[in-house]
Order: C-alpha cells, then structure tokens, then sequence
C-alpha cells in the first residue's frame, strides 16, 4: 500500500505594499483581505523605499502626496531602477496631490483609485497586476480574492 501523497504546499498569497503616511488603510485592508492578500505598509519615502527592494514581485499602492520626499519621487525611482515593479503601481491621493496623480497616470498609465479607496477596486487592481494572484485563483479558487466585475 502505497504512502499518501503530501499535499503541495499553498501557492503564496499575492502581496500588496501600502505606502501611505495614514496607517488607517493598510490596518483596514489587512483585515479585509485576511488569507487573500497579504498587506504590508511604510509611512513614508525612506522606509517605503526599503520595503519595495524586500517585495521585488508585490503590487505597491502609492499615496502621490506623502510628505517629505513625495510619493512622485518614489514613483519615477521605480520607474529609473525598478521598471517590472513600477509596472505593478497604483497611485492614490486624497485631495491636495489629485491633479498630481492624475498627471502620473496620464503619463505613465497606472490606475488611480482615489481615497477613500473601494477595497473592492482595490482588490480587483491587486489581481490584475499580480501574476501570483491569477495563479492563485486558477489553482485554488477558495482562497482567491473575489473580483467583483467591472463597471
């Protein structure tokens, strides 16, 4: 009689950097996303910028308006020296930097998705620009984010 097989280990869960000096979002979007989508955040330029070289394959929700060296700063380094990641950026604003996310957008193509941010747009981004969620959801459908359907 033959051993039963292991079973293969569950393919990793899509990841999604929130740098935001508002920790309210990621703190939110963790607990929404819970088994679907790991969340992890920075507050600021230094530490964002520290977190994106740890996660080369996450997708980055980018607050343009961070304060000190803003988010456009970290933008165009990705796009100088990270260009697959900056591929995987979404930018967001709440007021003040709306005309700056909408110009980065024009420009470079990302999505923006303006605060408050729906976590169900959110999550429909998170799987469109990560390979590993779509892998996810072709492999284990109960684990995957649901994608609500565009409108």
């Amino acid at each position: 009689m033959e051993a039963p097989k292991a079973a293969a280990p569950p393919a990793p869960l899509p990841r999604l950097v929130v740098i935001d000096e508002e920790r309210g979002d990621a703190a939110e979007f963790r607990r929404l996303f819970v088994g679907k989508i790991e969340v992890v955040d920075a507050a600021d330029f230094p530490a964002g910028l520290a977190l994106v070289a740890r996660e080369p394959g996450a997708v980055v929700l980018l607050d343009v308006s961070l304060p000190g060296p803003d988010g456009m700063s970290l933008a165009q380094y990705l796009e100088a020296y990270q260009p697959e990641l900056a591929r995987r950026l979404i930018v967001t604003t709440g007021g003040a930097g709306l005309r700056i996310a909408f110009r980065f957008r024009f420009l470079h193509g990302c999505p923006f998705l303006p605060k408050p941010i729906d976590p169900d747009e959110l999550k429909r981004e998170v799987l469109r620009l990560h390979p590993a969620a779509l892998a996810l959801a072709a492999a284990d459908p109960a684990r995957a984010a649901p994608v609500p359907p565009s409108t």
